[in-house]
């Protein structure tokens, strides 16, 4: 259905232009090396701070690296540390709003409520502070994990808003008469509601989560140097 949609607004000049953009840029994140000969972490001394020319088409910095050349393997850091988040976020998310929504007015629903409250509590940048500096951030899975922590509660409230107004639809209370387990039900029934505010939240988070970890980065707790971000 969403493909359906997409359709008419790719046909435009405008929807084509965006993505061509869109898919110039995924391939720059994939395959860097063949837009750029550089190595993004040698150093060159002898072309410090070089202006635009042919060769060097954003110049050097300081240490005579190709400008361009870290941005396209940056934004493969980037983008692989943002995409992870977002699906450790919304995996972690999505599991505890279906539990709370199927199970709503339950011990278990108040008690992972409670834990999307405490998390709430925190802001997201804060929090993905504390966790890098105990995991340590030498390594780019600490740096995954403290972002994706700061994006499950929305997820899970969104989840389970939904799931709470699904579990009373008819075609599950059917399912649940016959005998359907509550991890087929979810599965089968209530999750594959879930997925236009899933895809349209992960959008927002990709965003969100780029946007830490340049924070990150920038305060020194991020992408450690010489990787480029």
């Amino acid at each position: 259905m969403a493909v359906r949609r997409l359709i008419p607004l790719l046909a435009t000049p405008s929807g084509g232009a965006l993505a061509a953009a869109v898919l110039l840029l995924a391939a720059a994140a994939i395959r860097p090396d063949l837009f750029s000969p550089y190595n993004p972490v040698g150093i060159h001394g002898t072309s410090s701070l070089e202006a635009p020319t042919w060769g060097h088409v954003l110049g050097t910095d300081v240490l005579g690296k190709d400008v361009l050349t870290q941005i396209l393997y940056g934004t493969r850091t980037t983008l692989s540390i943002g995409a992870g988040a977002v699906a450790l976020s919304l995996a972690a998310g999505t599991a505890i709003g279906l539990a709370a929504g199927y199970w709503g007015g339950t011990l278990l629903d108040e008690g992972l409520m409670r834990l999307i409250d405490a998390l709430y509590i925190v802001p997201d940048l804060v929090l993905a502070l504390t966790i890098v500096a105990i995991l340590g951030p030498e390594r780019i899975a600490s740096v995954i994990v403290a972002l994706a922590l700061g994006h499950v509660a929305a997820y899970a409230r969104l989840v389970r808003s939904r799931v709470l107004a699904i579990r009373e639809e008819e075609y599950v209370t059917a399912a649940r008469s016959l005998g359907g387990s509550a991890g087929r039900i979810l599965a089968r029934h209530v999750l594959p509601q879930t997925h236009d505010i899933l895809v349209v939240r992960s959008v927002l988070a990709l965003s969100s989560v780029i946007l830490g970890e340049a924070a990150l980065s920038f305060l020194g707790l991020g992408v450690q140097p010489p990787a480029p971000s």
